[in-house]
């Protein structure tokens, strides 16, 4: 069961105009005495299709150290070129290459048919030379995007597409990247990372640059936060992920950054409800978001959205599916970080009997299609665990094994791009469409899709809501059972009291007689009297006793 639907349109001065959709799942009723209580609180971006989207500025970091030679190297080229047919004249596109030193090709440009032609014709002189310093080429790329004069109201990243084999005085992870965001991309084996080299043996470079590249391409919102507060509750634990959260009183915020067109972001919300002595309903949290659109702007605050439930003697509703699915999903990326920590500390058997434990979690969900749990099924490996962990914990895709197969928390235009992907490997030549086409395309395959969830949406509220009335009828039913009860006890008493009294009278009478003046023999009778005046109130008692059913 959700709570109130209250969509937040986003505006961006004519482009990037967007929605988020924010609701709440939670079960409609729970029992009066103080109990746990979860729910989940769920976010989508949508971009309204037809608005301009806002432009990108991606700065690619290209290792091209004796460690890329041959396939790499070649690899390498037929992403770049991939990348440079999607974008378009509101995109920004710089070079940056790599060895023992860092060398900027081009600077930020404009991606019209002329600079697209241009840029090709550089990465098809790319060659290899010397050792690799990735640090190098990291500090590069910040200084390319420090000197940006317009960057308001613009997504930008950069893209490291490396071996992984590093040489340099200073480690990368020395340098300080700020808020942009980077994202890695390994080819070959000559370099010290398991992960690079398990995932490069598993997917191709370009479906991982295709994917990534559809999410930045699509870009709804900045900034984006979600607030709960706790209102007839108590807020014990909120799940995020890897995601930053505050807490300040009775509130919680949790702060996303940005997300993608058709991307998700779900939190759980563990609460202690305290006990009430009769039946009623009440909100128990209260959930807004604020975000700035994608194209730049001020901060946008929604309205409040509230999660209600029924307290009730005999609670009759569970879980939603989405609340179970979260909770397995999230105790599932638990397994796997564990997992993968026995393993790299030698502990293989405590490693298999992890996963194992977590795959009978997921063997007892209610929706085993589900993108998320599907993919859960089949992570193995460390190369999987850590990109696994990444993923789940943002709730982002992250390419990993077969992407064409695990495409869990990938937005709908990842497919499209990765299709595309496929096929430009195979033929560097082929016509590749505008991202905007895709996204129309994406668009009317989706609008499709929600009509049929909002459909099922709808029976399942109907059910629900069914289900609560015959509740409630029957509560009825057996508060007027009750009445009826008591009143029927009521007349019982009423003649057992009758008969009370005119026993009493008859008592009164009794004893109004032996007061009378009488003959001598009177008195020998008294005691008889008496005997006989104790048997008929003990015979009354009993008759009392009997009878009476308060």
């Amino acid at each position: 069961m959700a709570a109130q639907h209250n969509p937040l349109l986003i505006p961006a001065d004519g482009f990037g105009l967007g929605i988020i959709e924010f609701e709440i799942f939670n079960k409609a009723d729970a029992p009066l005495e103080k109990t746990d209580y979860r729910l989940v609180v769920g976010l989508m971006g949508l971009e309204i299709v037809g608005e301009q989207r806002c432009g990108v500025d991606i700065v690619t970091v290209l290792d091209v150290s004796y460690s890329m030679k041959g396939k790499n190297l070649e690899k390498l080229k037929t992403s770049m070129k991939y990348l440079v047919k999607k974008l378009n004249s509101i995109d920004r596109l710089s070079i940056v290459t790599f060895s023992s030193e860092a060398d900027k090709l081009c600077g930020l440009t404009g991606m019209n048919n002329n600079a697209q032609a241009e840029i090709e014709m550089l990465i098809d002189k790319l060659e290899v030379n010397g050792s690799a310093d990735i640090t190098v080429g990291l500090q590069t790329a910040l200084r390319v995007l420090d000197a940006r004069r317009q960057h308001e109201g613009r997504t930008s990243a950069i893209m490291l597409m490396s071996s992984g084999e590093h040489n340099g005085l200073d480690h990368p992870s020395t340098v300080d990247v700020g808020h942009v965001p980077i994202y890695t991309f390994g080819l070959g084996k000559h370099h010290d990372s398991q992960l690079l080299q398990e995932i490069a043996s598993r997917t191709s470079l370009n479906i991982a640059f295709s994917s990534c590249l559809a999410g930045l391409l699509s870009v709804v919102v900045q900034d984006l936060e979600l607030t709960v507060t706790q209102m007839e509750s108590e807020i014990e634990e909120v799940r995020a992920g890897n995601y930053d959260q505050a807490r300040v009183n009775k509130s919680v915020t949790i702060v996303f950054g940005n997300i993608y067109n058709r991307e998700k972001r779900e939190i759980i919300v563990f609460l202690s409800l305290p006990a009430i002595e009769e039946r009623t309903t009440t909100e128990i949290l209260e959930a807004t978001i604020s975000c700035r659109p994608s194209g730049g702007g001020d901060l946008i605050t929604s309205e409040t959205i509230m999660a209600t439930v029924t307290r009730r003697g005999s609670p009759v509703t569970v879980d939603p599916i989405e609340v179970g699915n979260e909770i397995a999903r999230a105790d599932t990326a638990v397994a796997i970080q564990k997992a993968r920590k026995q393993a790299d500390a030698n502990d293989l058997s405590g490693a298999q009997n992890t996963m194992k434990n977590a795959e009978k979690l997921l063997c007892n969900l209610n929706r085993d299609a589900d993108e998320l749990i599907k993919a859960q099924k089949y992570e193995r490996g460390r190369a999987f665990a850590l990109s696994s962990e990444l993923s789940h914990n943002l709730q982002r895709f992250a390419s990993r094994g077969d992407a064409t197969q695990l495409v869990a928390l990938a937005i709908p235009l990842v497919g499209q791009f990765v299709n595309q992907a496929i096929e430009f490997d195979q033929d560097n030549d082929i016509e590749v469409t505008s991202t905007e086409e895709d996204m129309k395309e994406v668009a009317a395959q989706t609008a499709i899709l929600d009509a049929a969830v909002e459909e099922e949406q709808k029976k399942l509220d109907e059910q629900i809501e069914a289900l609560m009335d015959k509740a409630d009828e029957e509560e009825k039913t057996e508060t007027a059972d009750k009445n009826n009860l008591i009143v029927a006890q009521a007349d019982i008493v009423k003649h057992q009291l009758g008969e009370v009294i005119d026993s009493l009278k008859a008592i009164q009478d009794l004893i109004a007689a032996l007061q009378k003046p009488a003959q001598t023999t009177t008195t020998y009778h008294c005691p008889c009297l008496l005997v006989l005046f104790s048997f008929t109130l003990l015979a009354f008692c009993l008759l009392l006793s009997d009878k009476c059913i308060i």
